[in-house]
């Protein structure tokens, strides 16, 4: 039995995809001229970004939880706390891509006029890591080059245990019953 996708829910969908994105158009078209509006952009995509990839660790955490306590109570609503931390793959480049822009855009800074407006990550530019003296002293850990090892390192970490996760999945559903649970280590 596989599921489908009816041509109305398909055209729903659809329509509402079409309706945001000229929604985002007219938003960037009529705000564009607006002294904080790189900031804004930034900001955005940096929250709703962080928003629904918390959400694919929050199920991937629910997963690593039932494989380490063993349960079985949650095998009817497994497939689709995977399918939602499936998106960590997804939000992993999404979040890549933007942390790469505003690595590019020192932290995001934002001038108008010769007038700093603001930066997302104010530590990635090194005019202003020069006159703070706070940021100064965290210097070792405010670094692009360790910013950047560090989310590296816990993006791949994210991934490696959701393929983890679903090959055993895939395997549990090849092999039936409980003998994968049994193994010994």
């Amino acid at each position: 039995m596989e599921f489908q996708i009816s041509s109305k829910a398909k055209k729903t969908i659809i329509g509402a995809i079409a309706i945001g994105l000229i929604s985002v158009i007219i938003g960037v078209i009529v705000h564009i001229d607006d002294e904080q509006f790189k900031t804004r952009i930034f900001s955005n995509l940096l929250i709703d970004g962080f928003y629904f990839f918390a959400i694919a660790l929050g199920a991937l955490f629910f997963l690593a939880l039932q494989y380490a306590t063993e349960t079985g109570w949650s095998v009817a609503i497994k497939r689709v706390v995977e399918g939602v931390a499936s998106y960590v793959i997804v939000g992993v480049g999404i979040l890549l891509a933007l942390f790469a822009v505003l690595t590019l855009t020192k932290g995001g800074y934002t001038e108008v006029n010769g007038h700093h407006l603001g930066h997302i990550y104010s530590w990635m530019d090194p005019e202003i890591v020069a006159h703070d003296k706070l940021i100064a002293k965290k210097a070792p850990f405010l670094t692009k080059w360790f910013f950047w090892a560090v989310t590296i390192l816990y993006f791949a970490v994210y991934i490696l245990f959701y393929r983890g996760f679903r090959k055993r999945s895939l395997q549990e559903d090849i092999e039936g019953g409980t003998k994968i649970h049994y193994k010994t280590m």
